[in-house]
C-alpha cells in the first residue's frame, strides 16, 4: 500500500508535471473561455445601441418591400396605430418612432434595423405572435446624428422585408 503524503499536494498523480494539475489547468481554461465569450459578437442586442459597418458588394441588396407590409415614421402611436406620417424629423423633438404592420409571419422574428449612412446603429427584434402583428420602435436621435436615416425590417435570414427613410435635422 502506498503511503500518502500529508500537506500541500498540488499534483493529482505522482510524476505528473505541475502545469497539468487542476490548480493550473482549470483557471487557465476558465480565462480562455471567458475571453472567447467576450470576443463573440452579440446576436441579440435587446435594443441596445450598436454600431457596425455595413458593406454592400452588390447594388441589388436592397430588396423591394414585401407586399402588404405597412411601414411609417411617426411622432406617436395611439391604439397601436401611428398618429401621423413624417418624412422629416427635428432632433430637438425628442424621439422618432418607426411603425410596421407585419402579416403572415406568425412565429417568426423580424428586426427593425435603424441605419445612419452605412452603419447599423440600433437593432430591435420582435417576435411575431399573430397573422397580423403591429410593432414599433422608438429612438432618441441626437443632434449630431443629422442626415438621412433608414429603418430596414429584416427577417431571421437577413432578407429585407421593407424599409423607409427619415431626414433628421438638428
Amino acid at each position: 500500500m502506498k503511503k500518502r503524503s500529508k500537506g500541500n499536494n498540488s499534483r493529482s498523480r505522482p510524476g505528473q508535471p505541475f502545469w497539468l494539475s487542476a490548480k493550473v489547468v482549470l483557471p487557465v481554461f476558465g480565462l480562455l473561455l471567458l475571453a472567447a465569450v467576450l470576443a463573440m459578437p452579440s446576436l441579440n442586442t435587446g435594443g441596445r445601441h450598436i454600431e457596425k459597418e455595413v458593406r454592400h458588394t452588390d447594388s441589388t441588396v436592397q430588396a423591394p418591400p414585401v407586399s402588404g407590409m405597412r411601414t411609417v415614421f411617426t411622432t406617436a402611436i395611439k391604439d397601436r396605430e401611428p398618429v401621423d406620417r413624417v418624412s422629416t424629423f427635428s432632433a430637438k423633438s425628442g424621439q422618432a418612432t418607426f411603425f410596421s404592420e407585419v402579416r403572415n409571419l406568425d412565429g417568426h422574428t423580424v428586426t427593425h434595423q435603424w441605419r445612419w449612412g452605412d452603419k447599423v446603429m440600433f437593432e430591435i427584434p420582435f417576435k411575431i405572435k399573430g397573422e397580423r402583428w403591429r410593432v414599433w420602435s422608438t429612438k432618441t436621435l441626437l443632434p449630431q446624428w443629422q442626415g438621412v436615416w433608414s429603418v430596414w425590417v429584416v427577417d431571421e435570414t437577413g432578407q429585407v422585408l421593407a424599409r423607409d427613410t427619415l431626414n433628421v435635422k438638428p
